[in-house]
């Protein structure tokens, strides 16, 4: 497995976790059963930051896949 494709399956497996973590915090915001206020913020963060993070594997991936067409 090449470095392109260590980062397809991690951002695939990133954006799995994301989801399942906004999934989550969509319904603690409905319903508060497991969280408080401060915990909600934190997992919104990290969760904005997961996103952020799989932007620029994204960006990456573009990236490496262009450079190796022109080798």
């Amino acid at each position: 497995m090449n470095h392109i494709e260590r980062m397809e399956v991690e951002l695939k497996e990133l954006k799995e976790k994301i989801e399942k973590g906004e999934e989550f915090i969509n319904k603690e915001f409905i319903e508060r059963k497991f969280t408080d206020e401060t915990q909600r913020a934190n997992l919104h963060a990290q969760l904005f930051v997961m996103q952020q993070y799989a932007d620029i594997l994204e960006i990456r991936i573009k990236y490496d896949k262009n450079k190796n067409k022109e080798e």
